[in-house]
């Protein structure tokens, strides 16, 4: 049994949630710096382009281009697969690419899920890469 006292126990449950407080606002403010450099490598800005261990690939889905979907690591939880020729600044202005596809209306499987069995669609050399 615990024997600290109730005011103990309140300031550790205090500290905790300063703790959490300071992690969710650290986490929001990284996911606010990835998806501006998300925007920028839309425009073109090859000063913004990810490298593929930057992005976690879909296993199967892939954009019109015939790149893999991807989205980088450390970005929201209301964020979208993106095609990943144009996150990586390779992208093909000539080539169709697929518009984004958010995270809360696609199903789509990570290669870095166990049930993915090894499957992904990345470094495919297509979507003007």
């Amino acid at each position: 049994m615990d024997t600290r006292t109730d005011k103990e126990l309140r300031a550790v449950v205090d500290a905790g949630s300063a703790a959490a407080r300071e992690l969710s606002r650290r986490t929001n403010e990284r996911a606010e710096a990835v998806g501006e450099r998300v925007k920028r490598t839309q425009r073109a800005d090859p000063t913004a382009a990810f490298r593929a261990d930057e992005l976690i690939f879909a296993a199967y889905e892939r954009c019109a281009c015939g790149a893999g979907m991807a989205y980088p690591i450390g970005c929201g939880v209301h964020d979208d697969w993106h095609c990943s020729a144009i996150l990586r600044g390779t992208a093909s202005r000539e080539m169709a690419h697929s518009a984004p596809l958010p995270f809360s209306l696609y199903e789509v499987k990570s290669e870095s899920q166990p049930s993915a069995n090894g499957a992904t669609t990345r470094d495919e050399p297509k979507g003007g890469e």
